[in-house]
């Protein structure tokens, strides 16, 4: 029973579709006899500049940027150059007043000559430190009994430790 209906429905399809298809091929040929003729202008083709301009909104930003700190601290008494201009490598960007330059330069001698006579006086002190360190030494060691303390002579030791003069000498590179 079931195959007769499923015969049936697809031979209604079928027919149906071919139906169709034939009065779709007759409303084509009755279409195609009734066209009109329609008249077509054509132009001749030239090259040109077209007048036509376009507008954005946006922002530019350059390829390059460098932010600028002076090592020097000062006042900036000139500008050369403006916002956007191209620069090239030792052109001169502001200048700062001479004065504060010239002040700051003398401060720096001053602090040089300053760890200099500090690591000058760091030698003598402990040139005295490692003597006084040597006699404890040979007092402590004497055959004879001790005329020091055990502590004395650490304490000497201590003093005659290069420690005061490694840090002189760490302020004068610093001051260089």
């Amino acid at each position: 029973m079931r195959k007769k209906i499923a015969v049936i429905a697809v031979s209604a399809f079928l027919m149906t579709a071919l139906i169709g298809c034939g009065q779709a091929d007759a409303k084509e040929t009755g279409q195609s006899v009734g066209l009109k003729e329609q008249s077509v202008q054509t132009i001749m083709i030239e090259t040109g500049n077209l007048d036509r301009t376009l507008s954005y909104n946006g922002v530019l930003s350059p390829a390059n940027t460098v932010h600028l700190a002076s090592t020097i601290p000062g006042e900036i008494m000139d500008v050369p150059v403006q916002v956007g201009d191209s620069v090239d490598k030792d052109d001169v960007i502001y200048k700062l007043d001479k004065e504060n330059v010239d002040r700051s330069y003398r401060n720096a001698q001053l602090s040089l000559e300053a760890a200099e006579h500090q690591v000058a006086s760091m030698k003598e002190q402990n040139e005295l430190a490692v003597k006084s360190y040597e006699r404890m030494k040979a007092l402590y060691e004497n055959p004879n009994g001790s005329a020091v303390s055990k502590s004395q002579l650490e304490q000497a030791e201590l003093q005659a430790s290069k420690s005061g003069l490694e840090s002189a000498k760490v302020q004068l590179s610093q001051a260089k």
